[in-house]
């Protein structure tokens, strides 16, 4: 099965904050999201990360492994705003866990991920899966986010996506103005 998500945010104790997350502290919410990822994805899934998957840098990686090592499936990555590493960081020989790396965006079923909707390179005449914004929205015009703050803290399955959108027309709206006011 493939599955997808974006904004973790592991290690970030600012963002239960900003976005009103329900945990105590960041070890609490690293725990609850680790244990909602492998409640859903299996290990011979793909997993597909919209960005943000972390908020420590390069001189963490043995963090980045400990949760990596953790969490079920293939995990493929499109980089967010907190991954400003050098990409082979992430993966490759020496990587820290992640299958592959695409930047700016990936394809995935007919779909395109990208992790910031308002600056991706991404065809706008359909359908496509960002993170970046939050909360802020679930669906906006023709942009489905999948990140855990609106998909109560778990990855999303392909599968979800196309029924979430089974029928919609497509109603391409400027999501910049959205993401002006999130600051994210």
């Amino acid at each position: 099965m493939k599955w997808v998500t974006a904004d973790l945010h592991f290690g970030h104790e600012n963002i239960i904050e900003y976005c009103k997350r329900p945990f105590k502290n960041a070890d609490k919410m690293d725990k609850e999201l680790i244990r909602l990822w492998n409640e859903s994805v299996k290990p011979e899934d793909t997993i597909y990360i919209a960005g943000d998957f972390c908020i420590k840098t390069a001189k963490h990686r043995r963090y980045y492994e400990y949760i990596l090592k953790q969490l079920k499936g293939r995990k493929i990555i499109i980089p967010g705003n907190h991954e400003v590493e050098k990409y082979t960081f992430y993966c490759g020989d020496r990587g820290i866990g992640f299958w592959s790396i695409h930047y700016p965006y990936l394809e995935v079923e007919g779909f395109p991920i990208c992790h910031d909707p308002s600056l991706s390179a991404v065809d706008r005449s359909r359908w496509f899966l960002c993170g970046h914004v939050h909360d802020q929205y679930h669906i906006c015009g023709n942009v489905v986010n999948v990140g855990v703050d609106v998909n109560n803290y778990r990855p999303v399955s392909m599968d979800s996506i196309k029924e979430l959108i089974k029928g919609r027309d497509i109603i391409i709206e400027d999501n910049r103005k959205n993401i002006e006011r999130s600051g994210r």
